[in-house]
C-alpha cells in the first residue's frame, strides 16, 4: 500500500475537559433519505465531500441492503449481493463495505458505478470486512478467523495484506486512513485492546499508552489529513470517554458528565461527531465544544438524532435518528457556512486545502 508521512515528536499530554453548551449561531436541517422498499429501518454511515451518502437497509433476520444516496437520485440499492453493507465513500465516489458473495463467503469490497471489487481477506483467515478508503483508492479493514482478527489493508483489486502488529502479535482491526499514510484502529496487547495508528514501515504507535491507567479499552476510530485521531476508551470504571489527538497538542479527553461517550469520525475542518449511551447525537467544534446535536436542530423537525457517523468538510453530519417511531438514516445540513476553526488550522489543519481526505 506505498502508505507514507511518518511521525513527529509527540507533544506532552494534556488534558482538557469540555462541558456541554448551546451554539446559537449556526443550526441544521433535517434530509430524510428513506429506506428501501421492504426494509423495515436505516442507516447512514458515511458522507463524502461531494454530498454523496452510503450505508444500509436492514430487516429481520440480519439481512441488510447496501445503500447511497445524492441530491440528484435521492436513496439507490447498491445491487449484485444479497446481504452488503457500505461503510465509507471517498471523493472519487468510490464505496467500501462488507458483502456476501454467492457461496456465503463475508467479504470486504470496493464498489462504483455496477463495477465490484473483492477485498479478499490475508492468507490463513476466512472472512473480511472493509471499514475505510481514501482517495488514493487504498482502503482498511480486517481478515477474520473464527473469533480473532489481523487488521488488513488493500489496493484497489489486489490481495489484502496484514498491517502491523503488538509484538507478540495478537488481535486487530483498522478502521479508518488517510491520505497522508496513516490508518487507525485498535489491536490487543496483554488481554486489552489498544488504540493504535499503523504505518507504513511495519511499525506502530500505540495510543493506549497515553491514555490514564486502569483504562479496559481503547479504539482510534478516524483520521484526518492533518494526523488529527479521534476514538474513545473505557475508564476504571467501564465508563466511555472520547479522545482526540494530534502530535503537535497530544493527547486531550472529552467527557459527557454522567453519560458514555463514543467519537466516530473527524473531518479536515476539525469537526468531530459521535454519540452518547442516552441516543443522542453529538458534535464538536472549537467555537461551541461538545454540544447535543438535537439542541441544533430547526425546531419541529419530528427527529431525534441517536448517532452521528461521519461528517464532511462542509459540516454535513449523517448518522441514524429516530422518525416517526421508525430508525432511519438522516443528513444534518448547516443552514449556514460552517466557519473553519482557526485554532486546530494553526495547529496542522490547514494541509485539508492541498489534500482533500476521505474518512472512515
Amino acid at each position: 500500500m506505498n502508505f507514507s508521512n511518518r511521525l513527529r515528536a509527540l507533544a506532552p499530554l494534556s488534558l482538557l475537559a469540555i462541558a456541554c453548551i448551546a451554539n446559537a449561531e449556526i443550526q441544521y436541517e433535517i434530509i430524510q433519505m428513506g429506506i428501501l422498499p421492504g426494509y423495515g429501518a436505516g442507516y447512514a454511515t458515511a458522507i463524502n465531500n461531494n454530498n454523496r451518502v452510503v450505508g444500509y437497509s436492514y430487516a429481520l433476520g440480519n439481512l441488510t441492503k447496501a445503500t447511497q444516496w445524492s441530491e440528484g437520485f435521492g436513496l439507490t440499492e447498491i445491487v449484485g449481493y444479497e446481504n452488503t453493507r457500505a461503510y465509507d465513500i471517498n471523493d472519487n465516489n468510490l464505496v467500501a463495505g462488507y458483502m456476501e458473495d454467492e457461496q456465503g463467503f463475508e467479504r470486504g469490497f470496493s464498489w462504483i458505478n455496477g463495477g465490484w471489487f473483492h477485498n479478499n481477506s490475508i492468507d490463513g483467515t476466512s472472512g473480511a470486512l472493509t471499514r475505510g478508503i481514501n482517495n488514493l483508492n487504498q482502503s482498511v479493514g480486517f481478515s477474520s478467523w473464527g473469533d480473532s482478527a489481523r487488521a488488513t489493508g488493500w489496493l484497489l483489486g489486489s490481495p489484502g495484506f496484514a498491517l502491523p502488529n503488538q509484538n507478540p502479535p495478537g488481535q486487530s482491526y483498522a478502521y479508518d486512513l488517510n491520505d497522508v499514510g496513516e490508518s487507525v484502529g485498535r489491536t490487543r496487547f496483554n488481554g486489552i485492546d489498544h488504540a493504535t495508528v499503523f504505518h507504513n514501515d511495519n511499525t506502530i504507535l500505540d495510543l493506549h499508552s497515553l491514555i490514564p491507567q486502569g483504562a479496559k479499552f481503547s479504539q482510534a476510530t478516524s483520521i484526518n489529513n492533518a494526523n488529527w485521531i479521534v476514538g474513545d476508551y473505557l475508564d476504571e470504571n467501564f465508563r466511555s470517554r472520547g479522545f482526540y489527538f494530534n502530535y503537535e497538542v497530544g493527547m486531550n479527553f472529552l467527557e459527557t458528565p454522567g453519560f458514555n461517550l463514543n467519537l466516530n469520525a473527524i473531518s479536515d475542518t476539525g469537526i468531530i461527531v459521535g454519540s452518547t449511551n442516552e441516543s443522542r447525537a453529538m458534535m464538536w467544534r472549537t467555537e461551541t465544544g461538545l454540544v447535543d446535536l438535537n439542541t441544533l436542530v430547526v425546531p419541529n423537525s419530528g427527529w431525534t438524532l441517536i448517532e452521528a457517523q461521519d461528517v464532511n468538510d462542509a459540516g454535513w453530519i449523517v448518522g441514524r435518528g429516530l422518525y416517526n417511531g421508525i430508525y432511519q438514516p438522516y443528513i444534518a445540513r448547516p443552514t449556514d457556512a460552517v466557519p473553519e476553526p482557526a485554532t486546530m488550522i494553526a495547529l496542522g489543519l490547514g494541509v485539508a486545502a492541498l489534500i482533500k481526505r476521505r474518512k472512515r
